[in-house]
């Protein structure tokens, strides 16, 4: 059956996002490095996708898993601790460095449980990319792990510098937001950072260098 001239043009479509997906996802990663750099008091510790499922395996069937599940740098964390943090023991005036990656603010996930479909998602000229900074200080030292136990049991604060405090798990977080657009260059990521630095001094009493 030949291929129609319709269907010619809408893959080259494909092609050509993928490639443009590829030169974001290049430069996201290099953000999140150039950012995670500037603490050199941690070090990487793991990462999460969200709403979804990270990647499936290779022993995975992936027609069955949505197909948000390949596109995880869409929205993502990427966590880093102390080098000396105990992963299931949390200190009381330890932290955890978080890097929220928000690809599109405009992305609905519906109730039911059902797939997101982008034909919902408000026009993506109106909507924007963020990356998210937050500070986790333990407040009180307790048994959790990291991940299982404080990170997914926590809640992200709504607003930049106005921490939010639980008891359980005992941390106090703050965040600070991002425009993608305007982390044009080292020097840019680098001012946002120090502004984060400066988030953490006045909101968790965090002295990072």
């Amino acid at each position: 059956m030949p291929a129609s001239e319709e269907m010619k043009s809408a893959l080259a479509d494909v092609r050509r996002a993928y490639r443009l997906v590829w030169s974001y996802q290049r430069r996201i990663l290099d953000i999140v490095a150039l950012i995670a750099g500037e603490f050199e008091e941690h070090e990487f510790y793991v990462w999460e996708t969200y709403p979804r499922d990270r990647p499936c395996g290779r022993s995975k069937d992936p027609t069955v898993k949505w197909a948000w599940d390949l596109l995880p740098l869409h929205q993502a964390s990427f966590l880093y601790l102390p080098p000396d943090a105990d992963r299931h023991r949390p200190t009381a005036g330890q932290w955890m460095l978080e890097v929220v990656v928000k690809t599109d603010d405009g992305f609905v996930d519906p109730e039911t449980g059902d797939e997101p479909d982008a034909a919902d998602f408000a026009d993506a000229a109106s909507t924007s990319s963020t990356i998210y900074l937050h500070g986790w200080l333990c407040t009180a030292s307790c048994e959790r792990n990291w991940l299982n136990g404080v990170w997914h049991q926590g809640e992200w604060p709504e607003e930049d510098g106005i921490p939010v405090e639980h008891a359980t798990p005992p941390f106090k977080i703050v965040r600070q937001s991002f425009d993608v657009a305007e982390l044009v260059d080292e020097n840019a990521v680098k001012e946002a950072v120090a502004k984060f630095k400066v988030t953490l001094g006045t909101s968790l009493g965090i002295g990072a260098e």
